[in-house]
């Protein structure tokens, strides 16, 4: 169903194919991260695997900005925040980063990898209910984009519902 999804959104937004294609590879590695840390929460502590994490995301970062300040702002970039941008990163990575992560990766001892890869992966729907119901912005999509939607989410988040009808029903063909 999410390749059905998929066709529809691609045929009618064909336009926007590198991001779409970039969105699923996006999707893709994200979910394959979480799974690998769904298997490391079984041997380590949340809070060590948060510290690796985070370390492994500022090296990259750091290692990112002369490309990103090169290339793709033209030279043009405020390197020293100011002191409301150090309040606003202070509280985005403490509470909003860290704090958050290494609660997500501790849930993920008694949430399925499928679970967790939901609530990640509809972090964009989430940002643009929002969008449209604080700010009033909306996109003019076409209604192509807005189907193969609907059949994408309608068939993640069928997914555990049928699961659930599967799991109560294999009981009782074991016992005919």
């Amino acid at each position: 169903m999410v390749i059905i999804g998929l066709y529809i959104i691609f045929r009618f937004e064909f336009d926007h194919a590198l991001g779409l294609t970039m969105a699923i590879a996006s999707a893709l590695l994200a979910s394959l991260f979480t799974v690998i840390n769904s298997k490391f929460t079984q041997q380590y502590f949340h809070y060590t695997i948060t510290f690796y994490e985070m370390i492994g995301a500022f090296l990259f970062t750091l290692l990112f900005l002369p490309f990103y300040a090169g290339f793709m702002t033209g030279g043009h970039v405020q390197w020293l925040p100011t002191s409301l941008d150090w309040v606003y990163l202070i509280i985005l990575a403490l509470l909003c980063t860290v704090y958050a992560y290494s609660a997500s990766v501790e849930l993920m001892k008694y949430v399925s990898a499928f679970a967790v890869n939901l609530t990640n992966n509809m972090e964009p729907v989430y940002g643009i209910m929002m969008a449209l119901l604080v700010f009033g912005e909306d996109e003019q999509m076409t209604p192509g984009f807005y189907l193969g939607t609907a059949i994408i989410l309608a068939s993640v988040l069928a997914y555990p519902l049928i699961r659930r009808y599967q799991r109560k029903k294999a009981p009782q063909a074991e016992l005919s």
